[in-house]
């Protein structure tokens, strides 16, 4: 008897049979209603991997003076966490700054901003979320700075985790 999982056995013409042949063995291995629900559960269910990705200019610094860095994550990954910081001296500028981040949207949708007074003195946010990137447009998530950032920080960190 072929092994109903065996790759040559999948690829067969009668996809009917096949379907017939697995639920026939699924069965069988089942004896209650419970042994059954974690048997589908176990071939329905995806598997999750958890990714990191740092936003940064080709340069490796965060941008400056309303420039953005822009990346597309995978379609229906789900933004979890995001981490903006930059440690205290990484720039000379002492003047204010600010960063978002947010989708490319028409309209975009905000999912993390940092603002200082003093840029020198560095900033660190840490931003829980539950974005689900389910269209072209909120898959592609811009690092943002402000017209008011005059160097580019190249000591800054802009995280994002997303499960996909």
């Amino acid at each position: 008897m072929p092994n109903p999982f065996d790759r040559k056995y999948m690829l067969g013409a009668d996809i009917s049979y096949e379907l017939d042949f697995i639920l026939k063995h699924l069965l069988e291995a089942v004896t209650t209603v419970d042994d059954l629900r974690e048997k589908v559960d176990a071939l329905v269910t995806d598997s999750t991997a958890r990714k990191v990705i740092a936003l940064r200019d080709s340069t490796g610094s965060f941008p400056s003076a309303g420039s953005y860095v822009e990346v597309k994550l995978p379609n229906n990954a789900v933004i979890t966490d995001i981490f903006i910081y930059s440690p205290l001296g990484a720039v000379t500028e002492t003047s204010s700054a600010s960063f978002t981040l947010e989708t490319a949207e028409a309209t975009p949708t905000l999912l993390a901003s940092v603002e200082t007074d003093n840029h020198a003195g560095g900033f660190e946010i840490r931003q829980d979320a539950m974005f689900v990137c389910d269209t072209e447009a909120k898959r592609t998530i811009r690092l943002k700075a402000g017209s008011d950032v005059a160097q580019p920080n190249p000591k800054a960190l802009c995280i994002v985790e997303y499960i996909k």
